[in-house]
């Protein structure tokens, strides 16, 4: 009896949780970056560093893409739930053929 394969699915869900979380990824390191340049931050804009006018723009957009996260928490949560039908019928699909083969 072979062995049902479920890496690929693994690997779905670890990128499905990557995509949900890359937006407080993305605020937490233009936050360090920011803090370690001694930036004030917040969603309004960057003040008081010594950044190039195109840095500390970027800064604000990175720190502020966390708000993102409103968007992709949820969708990331439709995407696992589908995954994981997706991921039941298929194993159940596959035990009946081999129960089939065997018999």
């Amino acid at each position: 009896m072979k062995k049902f394969v479920t890496w690929p699915y693994t690997v779905g869900f670890v990128v499905i949780g990557i995509f949900t979380v890359l937006p407080l990824i993305v605020s937490m390191v233009a936050g360090a970056i920011g803090q370690s340049h001694g930036c004030q931050m917040n969603e309004g804009g960057v003040f008081g560093c010594a950044l190039p006018a195109g840095m500390s723009l970027w800064l604000g957009a990175a720190f502020s893409a966390a708000l993102l996260i409103f968007f992709t928490v949820p969708l990331g949560i439709v995407l696992a739930v589908i995954l994981g039908i997706v991921r039941a019928i298929h194993h159940n699909v596959w035990q009946r053929r081999e129960k089939e083969r065997i018999q």
